[in-house]
């Protein structure tokens, strides 16, 4: 009886130490995986400001605000003309600022856009 009595504690013990060492491994392995899948980051378009066009954009005086850059393969540009200037100069502005673009990026989407008191006055769209 005692040698059966050793034999089971023996096993028990075995498998006590087996089972908290495989339970120990499959939990690290699981997060570890589960921290691969955290750390995967989706890549978000690159967009280049064209600091020279958005110098030129900011001095004109009908505009308060601008920028242009560039994502992708398009070019945007988005100007804020000043409240006391008229639609159609604000207009005409964007469009000046549409063939200007496009003249300089033959290859690309052009997309300018003007907004004055809060409302979208034009959204000048150019494809290749």
């Amino acid at each position: 009886m005692k040698k059966h009595c050793k034999k089971l504690i023996v096993f028990s013990l075995f498998m006590t130490i087996f089972l908290s060492l495989t339970g120990c491994s499959w939990f690290s392995k699981n997060n570890t995986a589960n921290q691969n899948t955290k750390s995967v980051k989706t890549e978000e378009p690159k967009v280049n400001q064209d600091v020279k066009k958005t110098e030129q954009l900011r001095k004109e005086k009908e505009i308060s605000n601008g920028q242009v850059y560039i994502e992708k393969d398009v070019v945007v540009a988005t100007m804020l003309i000043k409240d006391d200037i008229s639609e159609a100069d604000g207009k005409a502005l964007a469009e000046k600022y549409a063939k200007q673009l496009k003249e300089e990026h033959k290859d690309m989407k052009i997309n300018v856009q003007a907004v004055q008191k809060g409302k979208n006055i034009a959204n000048i769209t150019i494809e290749k």
